[in-house]
């Protein structure tokens, strides 16, 4: 495969290599020369077998200009992260920066693993880390456990469906698990913003298009029209940059939507939050805020759950969110089948942990 920027797409100007998942947190979580598991090597010829190597491997080819742009947002977010481990307060802006960083950590474990698997699912990416930082609504679910060691690892993020929606993933950190969820239009209309009639796949070109309708201007709780079944402190950031979408609209111009925002300009929504069992609120610009958890749970028993409640969400992210009927009837096929592929190995994995929650006495 050729190499290119996991950041700008081109090919590597001055190369030098990018941790996708940051040396500053592997460090911080044991020995930055640890293995660590990174799926299944799955091949034609031979048999399939654990992937394994030092997590300070997990490196992916990097312009050094683009290295450095984005080296002052990871050492925001440590100093973030640290805070929130130690359960202290953050405010909007470093939240922005919190889900600015766990989109880019998504979509450049997308790459990461397109490019280990060698393409294994036949999708050419056509966007990287710098386009789609900050693009889409997003969600960022935070649970605490009662694990005492430290770990570090990712769920989620070596399956097809994830090769083809690159959407959500889970990243554990010691005690704390994240689960983020970011796509097109997410909430945006029980959040009271525009939103679409409806998404179309656009033929010969991997976009979709619709019609922005007016905002509601009035939030309708639950945000997310299914049951989360995470435990913990829930964020939601609207996001309406429209940088991806070929006409910007009109309808963002309205005073709801400016008063619901951190930055109006630059298409930033200000976060919601949802602590477990408290009604769900706005945060204001210059408010500080917690994210510790009520609720500590058990360590493995949380551990087998993340990987069933990530699968569950790409399953409902790639349930036909968008329709297809422009397409012709082979191409319509084709996609309809990708994702009942996807759906069908994400319900393996799902009754897989299933098993192991009744094997140890776990409730479902």
């Amino acid at each position: 495969m050729a190499k290119f920027c996991i950041f700008c797409g081109c090919p590597p100007i001055d190369k030098n290599k990018e941790h996708v998942v940051p040396h500053w947190l592997i460090k911080a979580t044991g020995n930055p020369n640890r293995k660590a598991w990174f799926g299944f090597v799955f091949s034609a010829q031979e048999q399939t077998k654990d992937r394994e190597f030092a997590f300070d491997q997990f490196t992916f080819p990097a312009c050094e200009k683009c290295n450095d742009k984005y080296s002052a947002l990871e050492s925001k977010v440590q100093k973030i992260f640290t805070t929130i481990l130690d359960e202290g307060k953050i405010n909007s802006t470093e939240a922005t920066y919190m889900l600015d960083w766990f989109d880019k950590v998504r979509v450049g474990l997308w790459l990461g693993f397109n490019q280990l698997d060698k393409n294994l699912y036949e999708v050419e990416p056509n966007f990287h880390i710098e386009r789609r930082i900050g693009q889409y609504d997003r969600i960022l679910i935070i649970e605490k456990t009662d694990y005492k060691e430290k770990r570090l690892g990712f769920a989620g993020v070596n399956t097809p469906a994830f090769a083809y929606t690159p959407s959500a993933f889970s990243l554990s950190v010691n005690q704390y698990c994240f689960t983020n969820i970011s796509y097109n239009f997410l909430f945006a209309r029980r959040i009271g913003f525009p939103y679409p009639d409806k998404l179309e796949m656009i033929p010969d070109r991997n976009e979709l298009q619709c019609n922005i309708m007016p905002a509601r201007c009035r939030v309708m709780n639950p945000l997310i029209q299914r049951h989360i079944k995470e435990v913990g402190t829930v964020i939601y950031q609207p996001m309406f940059p429209q940088g991806l979408m070929s006409e910007k609209s009109s309808e963002y111009n309205n005073q709801y939507v400016k008063e619901k925002s951190i930055d109006f300009e630059s298409g930033i929504g200000r976060i919601f939050l949802h602590c477990e069992d408290e009604k769900p609120y706005w945060i204001d610009d210059d408010e500080e805020f917690f994210l510790t958890p009520k609720t500590i749970q058990h360590g493995h028993q949380q551990h087998i759950k993340a990987a069933i409640n990530i699968s569950e969400w790409q399953n409902w992210l790639n349930n036909d969110n968008f329709s297809v009927d422009q397409l012709d009837s082979e191409s319509r096929k084709f996609v309809r089948s990708r994702q009942n592929m996807a759906k069908k190995i994400n319900n393996i994995l799902i009754d897989h942990h299933q098993n192991l929650l009744k094997k140890y006495g776990y409730s479902q």
